[in-house]
């Protein structure tokens, strides 16, 4: 899946892990393309990727919200997100919201995580 067949309902409706953690990576954070172990092994909680026969290491975007927190890092600087990113824990749910320029555009996400929520959030903001 790509930011040019990626809508707004198939983000709300990814999980988190390798997949969304590629397209952040490729869409949000402006990589080229993902780090190649190579070495076939999941130490680096990379997935195996047919038919390239190699594995790709991936940062935990939308499980470890160190890893989240460079990807708000990256949008507040590269990406013109401007002063407000919220995150809010509501009724067990996580809700980050972005507000993307001074139009006041606001894209706000829940999901189960903090890290999803940012990872979600951001998948929008690349889409916008």
């Amino acid at each position: 899946m790509t930011v040019e067949t990626l809508t707004e309902q198939a983000i709300d409706a990814m999980e988190a892990g390798p997949g969304m953690d590629a397209l952040v990576a490729l869409q949000v954070m402006g990589q080229t393309r993902v780090g190649d172990c190579g070495l076939g092994d999941e130490s680096c909680g990379g997935k195996y990727e047919p038919p390239c026969d190699r594995w790709y290491c991936l940062p935990p975007y939308s499980i470890d919200i160190a890893a989240a927190w460079q990807v708000v890092e990256h949008l507040r600087t590269k990406l013109d997100i401007d002063s407000e990113v919220v995150i809010v824990v509501y009724q067990g749910s996580y809700n980050c919201q972005f507000e993307r320029d001074v139009a006041a555009r606001v894209i706000a996400v829940n999901a189960d995580t903090a890290p999803l929520a940012i990872c979600k959030a951001a998948l929008k903001a690349a889409l916008r």
